[in-house]
């Protein structure tokens, strides 16, 4: 029983360091990574036609009100009439369910 004990403990780091397993992880990482990519443009076109910016942070990503196809500070966004503040705030979160629906799915 030692004596398997000491051969597992020695076979399953050296698979995890093993060049096909390197391999396989790093494509497999490439193209989650290329999912996202793809996924996130799309989002970003999809909200641009709708009047929101889509910007990457370090945090992931923010959703900001455009017009002109400039976005708008929050200054800005606060002289907007209530009812354009509104339709803006549900097309942001309606674009945010979205983006997690389609983030969900690349993982899988």
């Amino acid at each position: 029983m030692r004596a398997l004990i000491e051969d597992v403990r020695t076979a399953i780091p050296a698979a995890f360091e093993a060049e096909d397993y390197q391999n396989r992880r790093t494509a497999i990482e490439e193209e989650y990574q290329q999912r996202q990519q793809e996924s996130f443009e799309a989002l970003r076109k999809k909200a641009a036609g709708r009047g929101i910016a889509l910007v990457r942070t370090p945090m992931g990503f923010a959703l900001a009100p455009m017009r002109d196809g400039n976005i708008l500070g929050p200054d800005a966004f606060n002289e907007l009439p209530e009812e354009e503040k509104n339709a803006s705030r549900l097309t942001a979160a309606s674009l945010k369910r979205n983006w997690k629906k389609s983030s969900s799915r690349s993982r899988a």
